[in-house]
Order: structure tokens, then C-alpha cells, then sequence
């Protein structure tokens, strides 16, 4: 029985030492380079009283930090997303039938943790075109 809890409390010391080693190993994140996926960087929720179903033809020019397309969600109110860091983000809103609207968002930083990818807090936004008198 002795030899039993003598092996019982080796046992534990050695898988102790071992986790205490992998968590003190977690915690170092001067060797960690992992490829990351842009984050969102911003969301945008488009909507026009005259388009209850949604706005045909919508899309949103993307320069600053990005340069590109948003990817936009068809719908009542189309949500758009605009992948990225970080940054400063020009957005250019327009759709056949409706004014041209040009939207300035800066996205912060956040926090950034051990392991996780550095990203920028996601910047909700709402838009509403007019019709073109």
C-alpha cells in the first residue's frame, strides 16, 4: 500500500511539473507566428425607406487600411463587412436609383493577448440612402 502512494504522489508531482512548464510556456509570446485571418474591422448595416425588401445594385467601395469590395448580405437592411486591421477605412455607399454616401471609420486597436491575433475592435455602423430627387 505504501508503494502504491508513493507512485500515487510521483505520479501527481511529475504531471504538476509538466502543466506548470506547458503554462509557463503558454504565457511567452515572443516565439508565437501563426498566419491569422483579417478580422472584421467594420459592419455595415444599409437600408432605404423606398426598398423594404432590400436595395438592388448596393455596393461598398473600400480604400484606406483595405482597398476592395465590402461583402454585403442582401437583405430588408443589407449587412456589409468590411474585413482588416486596425486602421483608417474610407467606405464609398452606392446603388443605382440612390445618392452616393461616403462614410469615414476608424477602427481601433484591441487589446492584444498571448496566442490570439492582434485585431481591431469591430466598428458597427448604419447607413440609410436617399432616393435621388
Amino acid at each position: 500500500m505504501l508503494h502504491t502512494l508513493r507512485n500515487s504522489i510521483s505520479f501527481l508531482v511529475r504531471t504538476g511539473a509538466c502543466c506548470g512548464a506547458l503554462v509557463a510556456c503558454s504565457s511567452d509570446c515572443s516565439n508565437l507566428s501563426r498566419p491569422c485571418a483579417l478580422p472584421e474591422a467594420v459592419r455595415l448595416s444599409v437600408s432605404a425607406a423606398n426598398a423594404p425588401t432590400g436595395i438592388d445594385g448596393l455596393s461598398v467601395a473600400v480604400t484606406g487600411t483595405v482597398q476592395g469590395d465590402a461583402s454585403c448580405q442582401p437583405g430588408p437592411v443589407t449587412v456589409c463587412h468590411v474585413l482588416g486591421p486596425f486602421g483608417q477605412y474610407h467606405l464609398t455607399i452606392s446603388a443605382p436609383g440612390y445618392q452616393t454616401q461616403q462614410l469615414q471609420v476608424t477602427v481601433n486597436a484591441a487589446p492584444v493577448k498571448c496566442n490570439v491575433c492582434s485585431i481591431g475592435e469591430v466598428e458597427d455602423r448604419t447607413v440609410v440612402l436617399q432616393p435621388i430627387a
